[in-house]
């Protein structure tokens, strides 16, 4: 394994690591210690400022909820390249997405810089993440978020650009991390069975199946059906916890590392309350299912259309 690779797994297993874990405050007992070590050590994940706005406020609230839920729209953008995708029904259907097999390869590599660099720039310019989530920005966050941002592109860009002179030695470690992160990420939550039953205004999204709303814990785990070896400490460690999604919803401010041990008391009070928590024995499972979704949403339009 060459240095470039190592990179972008340091970038996952460190900054994505800690990052993630800082901003559930599921590392120290002390929030400002989470707060000081996320800041520091997470801008080459993400700009912290906008990971929150995008993952703990936005997506940890209204998981797999169209309208609401960024990351269900990061792969829509790409319609203006020929490509991308959905993953949802209840999104637009664009005849650019049936060529999503196209760019699949190369959007997915870009999956930590996509966001990381423009995401954080349109957000900046716009004042809003994704155009879903208002910024509200406290005082001297704004600057903060651009020194970051800046950083990122000066160190991580602009100098091994200078000093090696060859742009796909640049992209390897951010192609490395932006797999491993698509790949343990989108897993979890994006497949049929773990979507929504919930629209953004609160409606129920087929109403031909009248009912109670699911409660906000069991929302959780019923959008995160695409979980796999969930006692499993290897996947655990190497997935940073993203194979147990459904626990890691229920209980962001446990960290990590406990997740292998909660997830059969999990299992058994969802049984005793009837509530569906399924898992994959395997990763490759899980990614089957993911891409099997792709492909019913993408290559006919399924639902609505634009």
């Amino acid at each position: 394994m060459c240095i470039r690779d190592r990179a972008g797994l340091g970038i996952w297993f460190v900054s994505g690591d800690i990052l993630h874990a800082a901003t559930h405050y599921s590392i120290f007992s002390s929030q400002n210690a989470n707060l000081m070590v996320g800041w520091l050590v997470g801008w080459v994940h993400h700009v912290p400022s906008m990971w929150i706005r995008q993952h703990v406020l936005s997506h940890h609230l209204y998981t797999n909820i169209p309208g609401l839920d960024p990351d269900l729209d990061h792969f829509r953008q790409f319609a203006k390249l020929q490509s991308g995708w959905r993953l949802s029904t209840d999104q637009n259907h664009r005849s650019q997405y049936t060529n999503w097999r196209r760019l699949f390869f190369p959007i997915v590599a870009v999956t930590g810089i996509g966001p990381l660099i423009g995401e954080t720039l349109q957000a900046l310019a716009s004042g809003w993440y994704m155009r879903r989530t208002k910024l509200q920005l406290v005082p001297r966050e704004l600057a903060l978020s651009v020194m970051q941002l800046g950083t990122v592109v000066l160190l991580g860009i602009a100098l091994p650009l200078f000093l090696n002179g060859s742009i796909m030695h640049l992209l390897i470690p951010y192609a490395v991390h932006g797999t491993v992160y698509y790949g343990f990420a989108s897993a979890s939550h994006t497949n049929q069975s773990s979507q929504s039953q919930v629209s953004a205004d609160g409606t129920l999204v087929d109403s031909s199946k009248p009912g109670p709303r699911s409660e906000w814990a069991a929302h959780q785990i019923e959008t995160s059906k695409g979980d796999y070896a969930p006692t499993s400490i290897v996947w655990g460690l190497l997935s940073l916890g993203l194979n147990n999604q459904a626990i890691h919803h229920v209980f962001p401010g446990v960290h990590p590392c406990h997740y292998y041990k909660l997830a059969p008391i999990v299992r058994r009070v969802c049984d005793k309350h009837k509530v569906e928590y399924h898992t994959f024995k395997t990763l490759w499972h899980s990614l089957g299912d993911h891409v099997d979704w792709i492909k019913f949403l993408n290559d006919a339009p399924a639902g609505k259309t634009a």
